[in-house]
């Protein structure tokens, strides 16, 4: 099934709901710039958000970030790549590598290296909310976005002074796959897969089995993003496209892409949303044939 208008509050409540949140939640280049250039801001926290080994870090990021490493950080006992830490994991890599504290607050921008210059960034984003940290924005457009406006770049690396750093998990934010199963039967929950299209429909198989868990509709990441600026869709477009209310599940193929779709709704002032981690690189291998849908 393929997206016309789902999922969200009706749209006079998100417009006013949109100008409360929005600040926090995504930031823009002049704003981060500003905050750049104030000495007094000791509480801001930049984080450059890398798929892998943080060579795109090296090459180039934003003045006085931190790379944080989707790959080093993820959970290390898990058969599924880029699966959510465990928290003592966690807390010694941010606190100790990263120089982060409970009470900062971050601003994390994508790299780039992965269109649509938002699920990198946003996976981060979401790792800190599951853990419990309550001030965390995304730079609209990340990185490029930022050169584009004419804004610095570095290859500098800001010393780390460690800190200890405490999580607090929000289990309630991300659903398992015996979850899922039971709502294939009860159906109180509205999947959405994030993928591209040919992933959905089923035309090609990244692992396992192809096609989409029963129910889904798919909502591709990439068009949510205008694909020129690398801005997020101007919010008049998203409640366009989420504008009927719901209990939402994203999913994607590893649980990265999904993230941006969670940023998305939580722009939007959307509360009742999950994320199924394990995504498609988990039903395909474990879920029965006849349990995945193909169109």
């Amino acid at each position: 099934m393929y997206f016309n208008a789902i999922i969200l509050p009706a749209a006079g409540a998100l417009i006013s709901t949109i100008r409360r949140r929005a600040y926090h939640t995504i930031v823009n280049s002049s704003w981060l710039a500003e905050k750049l250039a104030n000495s007094n801001e000791k509480n801001l926290r930049i984080l450059h958000a890398s798929r892998e080994g943080c060579q795109d870090y090296a090459e180039k990021h934003i003045p006085k970030s931190v790379c944080f490493d989707l790959k080093r950080s993820q959970n290390q006992n898990s058969a599924y790549n880029f699966m959510l830490p465990e928290s003592d994991f966690f807390s010694k890599y941010v606190g100790n590598e990263l120089g982060i504290a409970a009470d900062d607050h971050l601003v994390v921008y994508d790299s780039g290296t992965n269109a649509p210059s938002l699920e990198l960034a946003a996976r981060v984003w979401f790792t800190f909310r599951y853990f419990g940290h309550k001030s965390v924005s995304v730079l609209n457009g990340g990185l490029l976005n930022w050169m584009k406006e004419q804004n610095p770049v570095t290859t500098d690396q800001p010393e780390v002074e460690k800190r200890h750093y405490t999580c607090r998990e929000q289990r309630r934010l991300v659903v398992t796959y015996e979850e899922i199963l039971k709502n294939l039967d009860e159906e109180d929950q509205q999947i959405i897969d994030c993928r591209a299209p040919n992933l959905f429909r089923g035309d090609t198989a990244m692992s396992g089995l192809s096609g989409h868990i029963p129910g889904a509709i798919n909502v591709p990441l990439m068009r949510l993003v205008d694909p020129d600026s690398k801005l997020i869709l101007d919010k008049d477009k998203l409640i366009s496209i989420f504008e009927k209310a719901g209990s939402v599940i994203c999913s994607c193929n590893s649980g990265i892409q999904a993230c941006g779709i969670l940023l998305i709704l939580s722009i939007l002032g959307k509360k009742d949303m999950q994320l199924y981690d394990g995504s498609w690189t988990e039903w395909s291998q474990r879920a029965d044939p006849d349990n995945v849908e193909v169109d």
